[in-house]
């Protein structure tokens, strides 16, 4: 059966708002410049989808953005990449999610997930899932909403035919739940040394 995407990514879209050439972090009640600043598109998932893309993959990308600016800017740059965006999920009373980046002597990131949190199961197209030669799962930990659902969606791509990979990214409760789980419908896993190593304990 010939499929329509050799591509799927599921998981976080979000917004990158990059501040650079930060002398340090501010301490509390103090406030520091930084040189420059970028407003892009960001979240692992969105991330690989592009380079998928770019790669001259038929990739789509099943995530959720709200009714805002800054979701209206994910779903564009996703088009200008070349990833077939038309399943996302739009939610017009959320926000979308952001991810401030400050780098300069030190490096830190905050986040508001945003429907990225809220991003669950009901919001994933299964056609669209189905009509992949390879499925990847990005942001777990970021995607609430899904996590507990994780391993079912890859199952059902597993089923259809495709391959699958899980990016779980850093758990920001240090917690690590649910991963064992998935991988039991993961054929590909990609975790960093560190998050290898929270992992497997």
């Amino acid at each position: 059966m010939t499929k329509r995407f050799d591509v799927v990514a599921v998981g976080d879209i979000n917004v990158d708002l990059i501040l650079s050439g930060v002398a340090g972090m501010p301490s509390a009640g103090r406030e520091v410049l930084a040189e420059g600043r970028k407003l892009l598109l960001g979240g692992s998932t969105a991330n690989f989808a592009c380079c998928c893309a770019r790669l001259g993959l038929k990739t789509a990308i099943l995530g959720k953005v709200g009714g805002d600016p800054m979701g209206k800017l994910c779903l564009e740059s996703l088009r200008k990449c070349g990833v077939n965006a038309a399943a996302v999920r739009i939610a017009p009373d959320e926000q979308t999610g952001i991810t401030v980046s400050v780098s300069g002597a030190d490096r830190g990131f905050i986040t508001h997930l945003g429907t990225n949190g809220t991003f669950g199961r009901r919001d994933v197209d299964m056609g669209t899932l189905r009509a992949a030669r390879h499925v990847h799962l990005g942001g777990f930990f970021l995607t609430q909403a899904l996590r507990p659902d994780a391993r079912r969606v890859l199952e059902t791509a597993g089923t259809a035919g495709a391959t699958t990979s899980l990016d779980t990214g850093w758990d920001p409760d240090d917690q690590w739940v649910g991963v064992k789980d998935a991988l039991k419908a993961v054929d590909v896993f990609l975790p960093n040394e560190a998050e290898a190593e929270r992992i497997t304990g």
